[in-house]
């Protein structure tokens, strides 16, 4: 009796044994589906992971400030100012009268006028345009003003007492406003460019 009811256990297995835990168990009725923590959504799901790549933001790489040339400033001043000193003193010629049906050589004030304020224009656009623009206009026709005025002043001065003087003065105007206006124009552009007024 003993050993029969031994072998139906041995035989049997109970309710709970491995054997029973080896099985997979099936979810309970209306339980919810296990979703994985949001941490590991791009490890366990690719499409995940493609669409968090996707949805990243992209940046653009930063261009570059352009720095202006000194080079082309020169070049483009030069040219410009030589340009505006002929169309400047051409204009003014044909507006003043002063030389009408003189037989002597004169130099009409309409002719230094217009050519004084050509070139400074033209040599103060070449400046700025010959720099990528890069400062003011307005600082460089101020500044070339500025030296064209002081230079005549000066030049008047001197002819009384030294009239070779005088003239190299002269000469030396277009000289000293071309590297002027050239300085203050890239100064303003590196100030522009470092975000500065």
């Amino acid at each position: 009796m003993i050993v029969t009811i031994c072998g139906l256990a041995i035989g049997a297995p109970a309710r709970g044994a491995p054997n029973a835990l080896l099985a997979h168990p099936q979810p309970a009725q209306g339980a919810a589906r296990w979703a994985p923590p949001p941490w590991r959504l791009g490890l366990d799901d690719p499409k995940g992971a493609a669409s968090t790549r996707e949805a990243a933001p992209t940046v653009a790489p930063a261009t570059p400030a352009r720095k202006g040339s000194l080079v082309r400033s020169i070049v483009f001043g030069s040219a410009l100012g030589i340009a505006g000193f002929w169309a400047g003193g051409s204009l003014g010629s044909k507006l003043s009268d002063e030389c009408d049906g003189s037989t002597e050589l004169c130099l009409e004030s309409g002719t230094v006028l217009g050519a004084a304020g050509g070139g400074t224009l033209g040599l103060a656009l070449g400046v700025h345009l010959g720099n990528d623009a890069q400062g003011s206009l307005a600082k460089d026709l101020l500044v070339a003003s500025a030296i064209w005025a002081a230079g005549v002043a000066l030049a008047l001065s001197a002819s009384d007492v030294a009239p070779d003087a005088s003239i190299g003065i002269l000469v030396a105007i277009p000289i000293a406003q071309l590297g002027f206006t050239v300085k203050t124009e890239r100064a303003a552009g590196r100030r522009r460019a470092a975000g500065q007024p």
